[in-house]
């Protein structure tokens, strides 16, 4: 399979996955569990955050919904649902012990409805910012409470890194910073776009349902959304259309802090305000305090109200819609999303339409499904041994020749038969699908790259028997992040994991 083809399928997923809630005509708190995923077809449901906070930045609640009022291009609109969330920080659990050195992605099934996300971006941070941001957000977890998870991500060059998956270990955090900062830039590191950032932030948390609040530490940025894209004068790709959907598919709130504290570039302050605005969260700068900025941001972001609302004589006409929110209480700031494109791309939540109801016949093609939940470990191939459970019976998928200063490895898959569209012939039922993986450095520069189409058989006498997969890979000394993928193309389905690795050099033959 092409190396283009699959860099295209890890940084370029049209992952349209939609979480649907079912909330009560009337506002209540709610710490409901992660909802589940969703198909929407027919109707196009407008889903928009709503944060709520008084002049000193504190989350005010028990606002009513009748005193919400919204409008779509000025037309007001009638709001369908209204739920008030105020979920508390909470324990995720599937997520695999670190030692175990096998990876899954069945923590998808057991999040909470709201979850943070760090990045940290020093593609523009000299090295004394970056000394300083460790420093604060050291302080940050001290104080942090036990049972509050997040994720890290780290961008040096140019691909997004997950450092971290989501957790509430302290000691795991605090690793991960320290891996992350302070880290050498890398050459080309200027030419470097926060449009780019954004697209592969949404795109790598586009299979995590909820809403995702993405704490971005960075220095300079560059242009990327605003509230209003049609007041920008741009070429291409629709005034950016395809970023604001991933970012609203994926129900992104950008939060963005100037990692180098006290700093009197207005015009980066402007791009941070404007990054936050049209996503839902608030931009920080000229502050110092980093260490009380991410305290503040996690201790209030569980908090918002969620309106949903269909709009009248919809058209997929392409065009952007600007979504007004007021309140009839004065004194209080709101952030919401501030519009949408009015097309096909992106999925709306829908109650009661499940993927169990959906033929894989009638499944868009851009994946708008849940996803393939399956685990895998990378091993050297010289030490696939077997393990505690026997041997690793597998259906090995063609071998690789080692290269010059390479390792060779092996990546393991444990994968469900239930996730494929299966065939029937003679009795005996197999299904085709593809697995990938792509390795990439501390720099995010990728490595290797190696896909397989896979055809399996299932057997008679058990065919919900997990399929397990070898396939080997050659990847060169040093720490590497491998973003492993399954999917099949007859039902849209797509799985993805993101595991870290450290590649021993090989010894030196003697003469």
């Amino acid at each position: 399979m092409p190396s283009r083809i699959l860099s295209t399928l890890f940084l370029g997923f049209a992952v349209t996955l939609a979480s649907a809630q079912q909330p009560e005509q009337q506002p209540s708190p709610s710490t409901g569990s992660q909802p589940g995923y969703t198909l929407s077809t027919g109707v196009r449901i407008v889903l928009t955050d709503v944060t709520v906070t008084d002049a000193k930045g504190n989350v005010v609640h028990g606002i009513p919904a009748s005193a919400f009022h919204i409008s779509d291009d000025n037309k007001p609109q009638t709001i369908k649902s209204f739920a008030e969330f105020n979920a508390a920080p909470t324990q995720i659990s599937g997520l695999p012990a670190p030692a175990s050195g096998v990876y899954s992605n069945e923590y998808l099934k057991h999040l909470p409805p709201v979850l943070n996300v760090i990045v940290l971006d020093s593609s523009r941070l000299d090295m004394m910012d970056q000394m300083y941001l460790r420093y604060e957000l050291h302080a940050f977890l001290r104080q942090l409470a036990p049972d509050q998870p997040f994720a890290i991500y780290a961008r040096s060059g140019d691909t997004n890194i997950l450092v971290q998956n989501f957790t509430a270990d302290h000691a795991l955090l605090a690793a991960a910073i320290d891996k992350s900062l302070p880290h050498m830039r890398v050459l080309g590191a200027d030419f470097m776009t926060s449009t780019s950032t954004l697209k592969q932030i949404a795109l790598q948390l586009a299979q995590v349902p909820g809403r995702k609040n993405v704490l971005w530490f960075a220095g300079r940025r560059t242009e990327s959304v605003v509230p209003d894209p049609t007041e920008r004068d741009c070429a291409g790709e629709d005034c950016y259309r395809k970023i604001y959907n991933e970012l609203q598919t994926a129900r992104i709130a950008i939060y963005p802090i100037d990692a180098r504290g006290i700093n009197l570039h207005a015009a980066n302050h402007i791009r941070m305000t404007e990054a936050a605005e049209a996503t839902g969260g608030l931009a920080f700068f000229n502050n110092n305090d980093l260490d009380r900025i991410t305290s503040h941001i996690i201790a209030t972001d569980n908090s918002f109200y969620t309106l949903t609302y269909v709009p009248e004589n919809f058209r997929p006409d392409l065009k952007w819609h600007k979504v007004h929110v007021t309140l009839d209480i004065p004194g209080y700031f709101l952030s919401y999303r501030t519009g949408y494109f009015a097309d096909n791309d992106t999925a709306s939540a829908q109650p009661n339409t499940t993927l169990a109801k959906a033929e894989p016949a009638s499944l868009p093609a851009d994946f708008r499904s849940a996803p393939i939940l399956f685990s895998a470990s990378v091993v050297p191939a010289v030490a696939a041994a077997p393990g505690p459970d026997g041997p690793f019976v597998a259906l090995k998928v063609s071998a690789e020749t080692p290269s010059k200063g390479s390792v060779p490895y092996v990546i393991r898959y444990t994968l469900p038969p239930d996730s494929f569209v299966t065939h029937d012939e003679n009795g005996v039922s197999s299904a085709s699908f593809d697995v990938a993986v792509l390795a990439f450095d501390q720099n995010g520069e990728k490595v290797a790259v190696k896909g397989d189409q896979v055809s399996a058989r299932f057997p008679q006498n058990d065919p919900h028997q997990p399929i397990k997969i070898e396939q080997t890979i050659n990847l060169k000394p040093g720490d590497l992040y491998l973003y492993v993928a399954v999917w099949d193309s007859a039902n849209g389905r797509v799985g993805t994991l993101q595991i870290p690795a450290t590649v021993p050099r090989l010894p030196k033959l003697k003469n």
